[in-house]
């Protein structure tokens, strides 16, 4: 409207110029205003009314007014035409059935763009429209089918959205004509069914076999005979990989449908960090993520996936987006929902462009959608598609919306399927005949019955492509050799702390830590870092991919790790075990490390490291929290994905989770990892050998550089992938008693779950009176106040380094070594906090073992107030050292 201003002053204009403004703002208006006046729901609860901003009149124009074309931002193919004539091309456009939501967009080529091929559309052949109708009947028959056959299964149908196949199966067919390899899809329950069997070949014989109650997958394999490592997951959850290719000359496209939980928004970062992963090893993905009305603009792990969308270390160059709004939530209202108008609309924040479409107009959703790929493949960004229909059934067709919705459901049962409107307008143009479509239902019909007849017999599916040489996850007790030859191991601790010739460090990290970790190494011993720092470099000497993220991941939250170091004066970094030539074992090629520092977020962060850790087993994938209590932001991603991924999916994971654990004097927030919450979380089943031979999880305090050291080394060592828990130290990272000789890292050696006393080499142990058990950084503090007060032959501290599975073989060892002691549990931890439960009944149930607890006092958190805590300690060291008499 500035330019109106200067109209004020016409005789500073000449007549044409002065047209050709009025009209550029009145093209603008349109392109900005115009989808507020589109026909885009098909139940027509509101019509659309033209506003002022649409009338020529407000640009002073009229309708013979002629406009030179060449300097107006619109492609109708001539050089001049009349404002009568810019109107019915406009609106035709932009206020029909496709809503343009650009106006927020800073890049004037995108928006002249997405002008441009919405403004000039290649119509559609016939046989194009013929197989939109047969894409649209097969989506109708399929949810009929499935109505007529299991009267009482909630199948979240697609129907009142039957265009989500169009949707999906264009996007399909232009990713191959793109050359895409592969494409990664997330979608919540609403048509799934129908997409897996009609779009992405999940056989209907397999999905009737599973309604009826068999399993989908192959059951019955060892380790899994009471279904403890395997229980399978509803069918709403059902995650097909198929292989498709459409037109000739186009590229076969591999084509992922991840398994999500109930938890409707959470799959979109894992299917980004599977995207990720794919494009690292070279292969062209395309992220899709399919989203809810309701849940879209409301759960907070969509904004925290927006903002991965153009980071360094997590950008997929774009997704698209397709947002089903049903216009209703469960029972909720879209105004009672949200506060947008779109439910795309959050992603305005981030420049994404919105286009938003009737999703009764099935020709207008295949147009927008082949604009969706375009547009990411030359922009590399995100863009989002709105299919505004509704959902003719409850939120499960066992339910009855006309209890909360009558007058909508009313009108809802009496308007015809698009199916039956688009059949009836192709009808009409003598594109397909009504006998046509009576034969393409009958074939198909006949298709469904053939499948609900034959037998199925369950295959083993998982465990395939890059994880076909992995095996099931069972005998988690055995550690497998995981030291390396002493050396690779200076090497690499020398080669950690390399940089080039020319490089400046910041003085205080060239003496303390350069300098410093190349003296220890000298001296063989190795603190925290460096033995971190070596299991890393010696997994990439063997081909093995790295791949870390958190908010201080380079430097470390306790600016320990320092493997990207910042040169002083220039400001370039340095990634000592990316940028170094790394000894190589076995001839195998150096692989990759990527340490990624991350944005604030803990949910939407470790969603995407758990996709990525999805995707191959050659893949370290670790996430690291500044403190270890920040983790339960990411609860979704714990509980839906890590602690039950496996089981529900047999989808095996490599990733680890750093959590600094340590009850020092922090505070409430700054103290726990929740030990017990992990713990709560494991599964096991225990063998008559007293082996824990199955665990859902691993969780380890570690409290030696050696134990971390194997520890990282064993996670992809073993020959099958189970997330891994490290309750990590804070304090242990300089200790100076926090050291481990190389020799416990040299080649012969491997992760040991129990350590026994050091100080005990030499002491006739049928003399101790009290066998303490205890983990992590307390074993240093507990030992400081027994040797203080003469008590090192009266006390054993026997530490366990890895809680799940439960070692119990070394454990009855130190308590048969120890036969005349009590046996004690000490912790810092609160009394209903720490391993103590777990320990408790871990010994409680499988053993005669009877355990003493030392500790502080049930709490609901730790305490804020330091002259507490101290008060708290001197409590637990002084009961500690009573066990003595």
């Amino acid at each position: 409207l500035g330019v109106l201003k200067m109209l004020r002053f016409p005789r500073l204009l000449s007549s044409t110029i002065d047209t050709t403004c009025r009209a550029y703002n009145l093209v603008q208006a349109y392109k900005k205003y115009g989808h507020l006046h589109c026909d885009l729901d098909p139940l027509k609860k509101k019509t659309p009314k033209k506003s002022s901003h649409l009338d020529p009149k407000t640009y002073g124009l009229s309708d013979e007014h002629t406009v030179d074309l060449k300097t107006v931002p619109v492609f109708m193919g001539k050089q001049q035409a009349t404002i009568a004539e810019l109107v019915q091309h406009l609106s035709k456009t932009y206020c029909n059935s496709i809503g343009v939501d650009v106006g927020h967009l800073e890049s004037l080529s995108e928006t002249n763009w997405i002008s441009e091929r919405l403004e000039q559309p290649n119509p559609l052949s016939n046989e194009e429209r013929r197989e939109l109708l047969t894409i649209l009947t097969e989506c109708e028959l399929f949810d009929h089918f499935l109505a007529k056959k299991f009267v009482q299964l909630k199948r979240y149908g697609a129907e009142g959205l039957e265009s989500i196949l169009i949707a999906v199966d264009t996007l399909l067919k232009n990713a191959s004509v793109q050359k895409l390899d592969r494409v990664v899809i997330g979608i919540a329950h609403r048509g799934r069914l129908n997409l897996c069997c009609n779009l992405l070949d999940y056989p209907v014989d397999a999905l009737c076999a599973q309604v009826k109650g068999q399993p989908p997958f192959l059951y019955d394999v060892p380790g899994n005979e009471k279904g403890q490592l395997y229980c399978g997951d509803v069918l709403s959850h059902i995650a097909p990989t198929c292989e498709k290719q459409f037109a000739p000359g186009g590229s076969k496209v591999r084509v992922s449908l991840l398994p999500n939980p109930s938890h409707l928004e959470a799959i979109n970062p894992v299917v980004l960090g599977k995207t990720r992963a794919c494009q690292d090893a070279g292969q062209a993905t395309l992220p899709v993520l399919i989203h809810g009305d309701a849940a879209f603009p409301c759960q907070g792990v969509n904004l925290e996936t927006a903002q991965l969308t153009d980071l360094q270390h997590f950008s997929t160059g774009g997704a698209i987006h397709i947002v089903c709004n049903n216009q209703l939530g469960y029972t909720t209202m879209a105004e009672n929902g949200r506060s947008t108008r779109y439910s795309s609309g959050m992603l305005k924040a981030w420049g994404v462009p919105c286009l938003i479409v009737n999703a009764d107009k099935p020709e207008d959703v295949a147009r927008v959608l082949k604009i969706a790929v375009e547009y990411r493949q030359k922009f590399k960004k995100d863009i989002a598609i709105e299919l505004i229909g509704y959902r003719r059934h409850g939120h499960n067709e066992l339910d009855e919306p006309a209890f909360t919705q009558p007058r909508l459901y009313r009108q809802i049962r009496s308007m015809p399927s698009v199916v039956q409107t688009y059949c009836q307008q192709l009808v009409d143009e003598k594109v397909i005949e009504k006998s046509e479509h009576d034969d393409i239902k009958k074939q198909y019909t006949a298709k469904l019955d053939a499948a609900y007849q034959q037998p199925f017999t369950p295959k083993k599916t998982y465990l395939s492509e890059l994880w076909s040489k992995m095996v099931d996850g069972v005998n988690v007790h055995i550690s497998p050799e995981t030291g390396i030859p002493l050396d690779l191991l200076k090497q690499y601790g020398e080669l950690s702390v390399t940089v080039p010739e020319h490089f400046t460090p910041h003085e205080r990290l060239q003496r303390v830590h350069i300098e410093a970790r190349k003296k220890a190494l000298e001296k063989g011993v190795v603190d925290w870092a460096t033995a971190e720092a070596s299991a890393f470099a010696s997994l990439l000497g063997e081909g093995f991919n790295i791949r870390m993220s958190g908010q201080d991941v380079q430097r470390g939250t306790f600016a320990q790790r320092h493997l990207v170091l910042v040169d002083n004066k220039k400001g370039s970094l340095f990634s000592t075990l990316q940028e170094n030539t790394l000894p190589t074992v076995g001839g195998c090629k150096q692989g990759k490390l990527e340490l990624a520092p991350s944005p604030l977020s803990e949910a939407g962060v470790t969603l995407f490291e758990y996709g990525y850790s999805a995707h191959s087993p050659n893949n370290l994938v670790l996430w690291e929290a500044q403190f270890g209590d920040f983790a339960n932001c990411a609860q979704i991603t714990i509980d839906h994905f890590l602690a039950t991924g496996e089981a529900k999916w047999q989808q095996q994971s490599s990733m680890v989770l750093m959590l600094p654990h340590g009850f020092d004097g922090a505070g409430p927030e700054h103290s726990s990892a929740r030990m017990e919450r992990w713990l709560q979380l494991c599964s096991w089943d225990v063998d008559k050998n007293l082996n824990q031979t199955h665990a859902n999880l691993i969780v380890a305090l570690p409290s030696t550089p050696a134990s971390i050291f194997h520890l990282l080394r064993r996670q992809m060592k073993r020959q099958y992938r189970k997330p891994m828990i490290i309750i990590g130290p804070k304090t242990l990272l300089r200790l100076p008693e926090a050291v481990s000789p190389l020799t416990d890292m040299a080649e012969g050696t491997s992760f040991q779950p129990v350590l026994g006393d050091p100080r005990h080499k030499d002491v006739n142990k049928e003399n101790v009176q009290s066998l303490v058990f205890c983990s992590g950084k307390f074993f240093y503090e507990l030992d400081k106040e027994r040797t203080a007060n003469n008590l090192t032959d009266r006390i054993a501290l026997v530490r366990i380094e890895e809680l799940c599975p439960f070692p119990f073989n070394a454990v009855l060892e130190q308590i048969k070594a120890y036969k005349n002691s009590s046996i004690v549990w000490c912790q810092e931890e609160p009394k209903n906090m720490g391993a103590f439960p777990w320990v408790q009944a871990m010994l409680a149930e499988h053993t005669d073992v009877a355990l003493t607890y030392v500790g502080r006092d049930p709490a609901p958190c730790a305490t804020g107030v330091g002259a507490d805590h101290k008060a708290q300690l001197k409590q637990v060291t002084e009961a500690f050292l009573a066990t003595a008499k």
